[in-house]
C-alpha cells in the first residue's frame, strides 16, 4: 500500500519495467485467494501488468505478524527474481518497516544481505533503496509532510492530482481490507502522495 506513488511512476516509464515481488498471500484471516485477485487488480489499475508481480506461496513465510519469517528464505526468493528478470534497481522497506511489522523489517535485514554479497551474486543489481518511515505525526499529515520531506530527504516522490486518483482507485481494489481505519489511511497518510528513500547500494 505505502508504495504506491512510486509504483504509479515506474508504470509510467517507458524505459523501465516494474516488478513486484510480494513474499506472502496473505492468508492470516483465510482470504489469500482473493487478496491475491486484489493485488493483482490494483497494481493493472496502476499500470502494472499481471505479468509483473510475482505473489510468494511458501508455508515458512505465511501473513501471520506471530511469526518471524527466515531471512534466508526471503533473500533466497529476492535473489531469484532478481536474476530472473536483471533486476537493477531494488525497493524495499527500511529498519522500521513504516509500520514496525515484524516481517517488513525482516526483509529489510535480509536485502541488507545483498550488499554484503560478492557482486557476482547478483550482476545485474546497481541500487538499493529503502522507503523512509516517519514518526506517527508526519505519517498522517498527508500532503502538508512534502515540505518537510523535501528538506530531510534526497529522494522523493510525490503523486500529483492525476496519479492520486489512480492510487486512490487502486487502494479501492483491496476491497476485502477496507476496514475503517485503512479507510482513513486513504484520506490521512502521506503515503498516498509521499514517497521518500534512502540509497543503500
Amino acid at each position: 500500500h505505502v508504495l504506491r506513488p512510486m509504483l504509479s511512476s515506474c508504470a509510467r516509464s517507458k524505459d523501465k519495467t516494474a516488478h513486484i515481488l510480494c513474499l506472502s498471500k496473505g492468508n492470516f484471516y483465510g482470504q489469500g485467494a482473493v487478496r491475491s485477485k486484489e493485488l493483482y487488480s490494483s497494481c493493472n489499475l496502476l499500470g502494472i501488468s499481471p505479468q509483473c508481480v510475482h505473489i510468494i506461496d511458501d508455508l515458512q513465510l505465511q501473513d501471520d505478524p506471530n511469526v518471524i519469517w527466515d531471512k534466508t528464505r526471503i533473500l533466497q526468493y529476492v535473489m531469484e527474481a532478481v536474476a530472473q528478470f536483471q533486476i537493477d534497481t531494488l525497493v524495499t522497506f527500511d529498519s522500521f518497516g513504516v509500520s514496525g511489522h515484524v516481517n517488513h523489517i525482516q526483509t529489510h535485514k535480509s536485502v541488507e544481505e545483498l550488499i554484503r554479497m560478492d557482486r557476482h551474486a547478483v550482476p545485474s543489481l546497481k541500487n538499493i533503496f529503502v522507503l523512509e518511515s516517519v514518526n506517527i505525526l508526519r505519517k498522517y499529515i498527508s500532503f502538508l509532510d512534502i515540505g518537510l520531506s523535501c528538506l530531510t530527504s534526497k529522494y522523493i516522490v510525490t503523486a500529483g492530482l492525476s496519479n492520486y486518483v489512480h492510487i486512490y482507485q487502486a487502494m479501492l481494489a483491496h476491497r476485502s481490507q477496507m476496514v475503517w481505519f485503512r479507510r482513513l489511511h486513504i484520506i490521512f497518510s502521506r503515503y498516498m502522495f509521499i514517497n521518500t528513500f534512502k540509497q543503500l547500494m
